[in-house]
């Protein structure tokens, strides 16, 4: 949308270099890079592309391979939000992706513990992150019919399948397999779209760094107001010397220290007074625990304006288990139907999660106690059936989300990390679930339509929405009449986007025949 407008630069060698890059002149680009006055990573002004977006945009695989070796920074984005993951699923070139995915390899290997962190982003990450329109670097190979590029990146993705969960959709509404199918790419659309059941996405880069943690989403009503945090200063990599934090433990969780009460639950307060092999047991699915010069463990996703443990009982991670329990609704109709309950803490409808002692451990007591009662009311011959198939049930489960939950009662000090896992019901089992649909108090299991229009669901605690909605798509099956809907609706869509396609190829043209001339 730029392309006719003047790029503006500071240094005049930034804008030879770049000019040198666009007109693929190697030797040019290596001369400037040799002087020393030229930054690498310099961006233009206008569209915020380094010279390695721009190299990679255009196909020029000696430049790149140039850029790479004097430490071009692979993870800046431009001002669309594109990494050079996206540009290159636009180009085409196989060798350039490869390239890419190597060298971010081979510098996230060769880094000392800790570095990755604060000054990179990991190739999992940058292949997941979507722009600020919500396209993934796969809605572009969908976009241009890059199949072979949508291979390499998908085989990539689902070296990490239990990572992250949440739909793979852009602004439009439409995964990668919608957008290839839109404008006619049978073949790709039909590979993304069994892709898409195995590929997932970091449900925090879809929104501010943890929120609900700081405070600002539904605080937590038994905790005190925080010192406020601003995104800026989430990270820890980010220097804060006015950083004030407020020191919190609720009083339950004082009471239930397992040293002075034998049937508390809690670590102890102070937390030097856990052993080292109490440390070393400890196991969060973000990384190695690190501490603060005074030994308390920090939140791997940053500040939250409050230390100790609020009202979490273990200090670094708290274990939880959060199982998505779906079935066909029984009175027809094909509307999906999920078991969730009301929270207890008055944080409003959640699923039916609950602490667990291990990692491993994906189904909570209160999910066993209501099957429980349930069977107490069937007869024996039918009591034995049900047991089969609840242990069914619970065997067949798809785990689509560990790691860190935003959740209002984490800390500096303490937070949650769960494990979410999906287990669908057969007809005659759902059926056989005869929890209420409605609710009669809180912690009661109940059937909820998953369907944005039930502000039960609508509502979800955290993003538990998220992982719903992750797994119930492959579930849901488009009625003929409302797919030729879409369709129509997309087909103008798609008239658009030829049209700005081309607007944007003229532009391209355009700018280019001003650098030639200028050379």
């Amino acid at each position: 949308m730029y392309d006719d407008e003047e790029e503006i630069y500071v240094n005049p060698e930034t804008r030879y270099f770049h000019m040198a890059v666009k007109r693929d002149n190697v030797n040019h680009v290596e001369s400037l890079l040799a002087t020393g006055h030229v930054d690498v990573n310099a961006r233009e002004d206008i569209t915020e592309r380094t010279a390695l977006h721009n190299a990679v945009l255009h196909s020029q695989e000696q430049i790149v391979d140039v850029l790479l070796q004097q430490g071009a920074a692979i993870d800046r984005f431009d001002f669309s939000g594109h990494s050079v993951y996206h540009l290159a699923a636009e180009a085409g070139s196989s060798h350039i992706v490869q390239a890419l995915l190597v060298e971010r390899a081979t510098r996230s290997t060769s880094q000392p513990m800790g570095e990755a962190a604060a000054g990179s982003t990991p190739i999992i990450d940058m292949l997941f992150r979507p722009s600020h329109t919500g396209d993934l670097p796969l809605h572009f190979c969908a976009a241009y019919d890059n199949s072979e590029i949508a291979e390499i990146l998908v085989h990539k993705m689902q070296q990490h399948p239990q990572q992250f969960f949440t739909p793979l959709l852009n602004a439009h509404g439409m995964t990668p397999s919608q957008l290839a199918d839109s404008r006619g790419f049978a073949k790709l659309s039909k590979y993304l779209k069994e892709a898409e059941r195995t590929l997932v996405l970091p449900v925090n880069l879809r929104s501010k760094p943890h929120v609900a943690s700081r405070g600002l989403d539904n605080p937590h009503p038994a905790y005190p107001k925080r010192q406020p945090v601003p995104d800026e200063q989430v990270s820890w990599s980010m220097p804060w010397a006015m950083y004030n934090p407020l020191p919190f433990t609720h009083q339950t969780v004082l009471e239930n220290d397992k040293n002075v009460n034998p049937k508390g639950w809690a670590e102890p307060e102070d937390v030097h007074d856990i052993k080292p092999e109490q440390w070393a047991a400890k196991v969060s699915q973000e990384g190695p625990l690190v501490k603060d010069s005074q030994g308390y463990p920090l939140n791997p996703r940053g500040r939250t304006g409050m230390t100790e443990r609020g009202l979490l009982g273990n200090w670094g991670p708290n274990t939880a288990a959060d199982p998505i329990i779906t079935r066909h609704d029984p009175s027809g109709g094909g509307t999906i139907q999920l078991l969730a309950s009301l929270r207890k803490d008055n944080l409003g409808w959640g699923l039916p999660g609950g602490m667990v002692v291990n990692i491993d451990h994906n189904v909570p007591a209160v999910v066993h106690h209501g099957f429980v009662s349930l069977s107490k009311k069937l007869r024996e011959e039918e009591l034995l059936v049900f047991k089969e198939q609840t242990e069914q049930l619970f065997s067949s489960g798809k785990v689509v989300y560990v790691g860190y939950v935003d959740d209002p009662r984490n800390t500096d000090n303490a937070w949650m990390e769960t494990t979410a896992t999906h287990f669908h019901c057969d007809a005659q089992f759902g059926a056989r679930l005869s929890f209420p649909t409605q609710s009669v108090g809180a912690g009661v299991l109940t059937w909820i339509d998953v369907d944005k229009q039930d502000e039960r669901y609508a509502t979800l605690f955290g993003n538990h929405n998220d992982w719903v909605e992750s797994s119930v798509l492959h579930l849901r099956e488009v009625a003929e009449g409302d797919t030729a809907i879409l369709r129509r609706g997309q087909a103008i869509t798609e008239a658009e986007e030829e049209l700005l396609l081309s607007m944007r190829d003229k532009q391209r043209t355009k700018r280019n025949d001003r650098w030639d001339n200028r050379w």
